[in-house]
């Protein structure tokens, strides 16, 4: 399934592609944290499951011209508090971004196709190809670093909003994290 428009496409991804025990997605430590954190994914995926959560789904964005990876993400449908981590009440069903990686080649790089970013144009495929294979979801939801200030500009511009509860620690490392959500209209 392509994006009109765009030059990106989107395929739910293979975990024994060998491209995932070893993506190039930037020489930060942001970047080589989700390189590893996607190389643990692809590898829990091949195992057998261990409970009854299903596993994220693994997806593939890639260039419809030259077949290269773009990207990938890991998204999973799920109940999550409403508003608010900080309401520990009712939940709504957020389609969560658990994971999102694009390939250091296409960061902040132009499609040619169109007058957005590939970034950008990776988001659109979520929303507008994924999202609405969900059966009970609202919206988007995904936790993204405090530190990571183009990510948290392009999901801005995307239309995702900050909770009110803030920055929060997070992760085994306990870096300051904000939680984004957008409601998504069903057409």
């Amino acid at each position: 399934m392509c994006v009109d428009g765009t030059s990106v496409c989107v395929e739910v991804a293979d975990p024994s592609d060998p491209l995932l025990e070893d993506l190039l997605l930037g020489d930060t430590d942001d970047g080589r944290e989700l390189t590893g954190a996607f190389a643990s994914l692809a590898f829990a995926l091949r195992a057998e499951p261990e409970d009854d959560d299903p596993p994220p789904t693994l997806y593939r964005f890639s260039n419809r011209h030259t077949g290269a990876t773009v990207a990938y993400a890991a998204l999973q449908e799920g109940n999550w508090p409403k508003d608010s981590l900080a309401n520990l009440g009712e939940t709504e069903t957020f389609l969560a971004i658990e994971l999102l990686g694009v390939v250091t080649d296409f960061q902040r790089r132009a499609d040619p196709a169109g007058s957005e970013t590939y970034s950008y144009n990776v988001m659109r495929a979520i929303e507008e190809l994924i999202f609405p294979e969900t059966e009970e979801a609202v919206g988007l939801i995904l936790l993204v670093r405090d530190r990571n200030r183009q990510a948290r500009k392009l999901y801005r511009r995307f239309g995702f909003w900050a909770e009110a509860t803030g920055v929060f620690p997070s992760g085994l490392d306990r870096l300051p994290t904000r939680c984004l959500r957008k409601y998504v209209t069903r057409t």
